[in-house]
């Protein structure tokens, strides 16, 4: 009987040392896998920060102090930076702009060429505004109409592919007396979707020739850079 019982215990313990071994290896092999993925992740972030897109600018003009706002070149983007006198609440909020900014006699400009230096095509760019305040951002087709209407925007897309060693120009357009700039920080924001499915974002740090390296945000960050909805509450917290 004691033979067949350390049999027994022989047996058992046998079988629980070889689950006990093979559930050890199981947990080495996961750990294993946890720190190799962790190591790929970590690679595959590398590679796409390495091969990011990124616009430097290129060429700029000052056009601050020009007579006549027409004998600037056109650029494949153009946009006028509107500054509100102040803003109105009915069941909409709208913007009250001074009407000078529709006299061009009243106008200057800063042009850029921006040259996509990456390693990624880019699908798509906008401009935004850092802040959704009283700047706001108009593309110059029915400016007139967007502005006596006080209409309130705060970015600007150019829905066209920009790849690796192209460029593509912007003028930016003021009203003279009107030029907001940032004290310590970029008032707009160059933002990129690139090839891959990618967003990133530079500081842009009109309307001077200044240009942050482009950075990773998330869609859900892009997202909320892109919406109008959240405007109105931005501007009701500045009401009160």
């Amino acid at each position: 009987m004691m033979l067949n019982d350390e049999l027994t215990n022989m047996i058992v313990s046998a079988v629980v040392g070889a689950i006990s071994g093979g559930f050890v290896s199981l947990l080495l092999d996961i750990r294993k896998d946890r720190r190799n993925d962790k190591k790929d992740k970590i690679k595959e972030k590398q590679n796409i920060q390495k091969n990011r897109p990124e616009l430097d600018i290129v060429k700029y003009e000052n056009h601050q102090f020009i007579e006549n706002i027409k004998d600037v070149p056109s650029c494949d983007i153009e946009v006028f930076v509107a500054v509100a006198d102040r803003f109105e609440y009915g069941k909409n909020a709208s913007a009250v702009y001074n009407k000078n900014n529709l006299d061009k006699s009243e106008w200057c400009c800063f042009t850029y060429v921006f040259k996509n230096m990456g390693l990624t095509d880019i699908n798509s760019m906008n401009i935004l505004m850092t802040t959704k305040r009283y700047v706001c951002l108009f593309e110059t087709q029915e400016l007139d109409y967007l502005l006596s209407h006080g209409a309130i925007n705060y970015s600007i897309c150019y829905d066209k592919k920009i790849r690796v060693g192209e460029s593509v120009s912007l003028k930016l357009l003021y009203n003279k007396n009107h030029i907001p700039v940032g004290s310590f920080s970029a008032i707009m924001l160059l933002g990129l979707r690139d090839d891959n499915g990618h967003i990133w974002e530079q500081p842009f740090f009109a309307p001077d020739d200044k240009v942050y390296e482009s950075h990773e945000i998330s869609h859900k960050e892009y997202s909320q850079m892109l919406r109008s909805d959240d405007v109105y509450d931005e501007l009701e917290r500045m009401r009160h």
